[in-house]
């Protein structure tokens, strides 16, 4: 009897939550800087004069907010001189707040004409500081979090954001395997008696570090953790007061990197073999620059 009530209740639990509409089943993903350049349909400098209310129905939100706003610059995509903002979403996670006055935009375009709505919820609209000269920012194309930056040094970040995808299909076989690697292999040769593919791909970056210089740069600030870190460690050959400066970017990462020597492994945080290879050129058994 106590099974059929517990088997019972939850079945009704479960009729219950199809029930509910979308955004009170869904948990909000904000994206990373570089994801939120990409995904965006425009990314334009707005100034927003006010912000009405509103009451427009979408799928699957609701929008509360209306904010006609002018256009000042224009980084990604195309739209007319003026355009209107929906915000106020009806979703209990996350929702664009919209408030007065200029912001770099991301924005995601809808069907009816000169209309859009926040690409990235709250971080949608970041706002642009009273002299026109500085912007709430991310420190790294991962980042989500949010510091004070001049609004030019955001613009180059957009620019390089975009970019990244065109040079990586570009770039030569052994930077794209760096670029995605899922762990950091050293040159120890394990049960298999050959040198990962990976820790070959890093030699071939090694001996074409002024050549790919572009790509390695690239990938030290794209790529996965293992990738950037093989990145940078080829660009120390012969750019080391750059990779020094890369690595103290990644000082803090909290980026989980699995390395590999031979037949054993461990896993480290990205920001702490960063700080190892500032301090003492090398981590373990990996050296910086070196082969």
């Amino acid at each position: 009897m106590k099974a059929q009530l517990q088997k019972s209740a939850t079945l009704l639990l479960t009729l219950l939550m199809l029930s509910l509409p979308l955004p009170a089943l869904s948990k909000a993903y904000f994206a990373g800087r570089k994801e939120m350049v990409e995904k965006a349909d425009l990314i334009a400098l707005v100034d927003v004069a006010a912000v009405e209310k509103c009451d427009r129905k979408g799928e699957p939100f609701s929008y509360s907010q209306k904010a006609p706003a002018r256009v000042l610059q224009v980084y990604k995509g195309k739209c007319g001189d003026n355009l209107t903002i929906y915000g106020g979403e009806n979703f209990i996670c996350a929702r664009l707040n919209i408030e007065p006055g200029k912001a770099l935009a991301f924005l995601r375009k809808e069907k009816e004409e000169g209309a859009y709505t926040g690409s990235n919820w709250h971080l949608s609209l970041l706002p642009v500081t009273a002299n026109g000269k500085q912007v709430k920012w991310f420190k790294a194309p991962q980042e989500r979090e949010l510091s004070e930056l001049s609004l030019a040094a955001a613009r180059q970040d957009i620019k390089d954001d975009l970019e990244c995808r065109t040079i990586l299909e570009q770039s030569p076989a052994f930077i794209k395997t760096i670029y995605g690697a899922q762990r950091l292999a050293g040159s120890a040769v394990g049960e298999g008696a050959e040198k990962s593919p990976l820790y070959l791909a890093y030699l071939e970056a090694l001996k074409n570090a002024a050549k790919y210089k572009k790509e390695l740069t690239m990938t030290a600030r794209y790529g996965s953790p293992a990738g950037r870190l093989y990145a940078v460690s080829a660009l120390a050959a012969g750019q080391a007061e750059a990779a020094r400066k890369l690595l103290t970017q990644m000082s803090n990462c909290k980026d989980n990197v699995y390395y590999q020597s031979g037949c054993k492994g461990t896993n480290e945080l990205l920001g702490t073999i960063s700080q190892e290879l500032v301090k003492k050129g090398r981590y373990l058994d990996f050296e910086l620059g070196k082969d």
